[in-house]
């Protein structure tokens, strides 16, 4: 597979990831922290990854 669709495709998933995390914690009881926290974290990581990946097409 060429680099630009492996790009294209963390890209994608890492969005998608991000999004699902984000709308997870929405729905979740205002009482449940830890689950709150939970979601609060992966969204963070999706978000660090589409970060890192927008960085690393500037290098390619």
């Amino acid at each position: 597979m060429p680099l630009d669709n492996i790009r294209e495709t963390e890209l994608f998933w890492n969005q998608i990831m991000m999004e699902h995390a984000l709308f997870i914690r929405v729905l979740l009881d205002p009482t449940e922290c830890e689950l709150l926290e939970m979601a609060d974290t992966f969204a963070g990581d999706y978000c660090r990854l589409l970060g890192r990946l927008s960085c690393a097409e500037a290098v390619y």
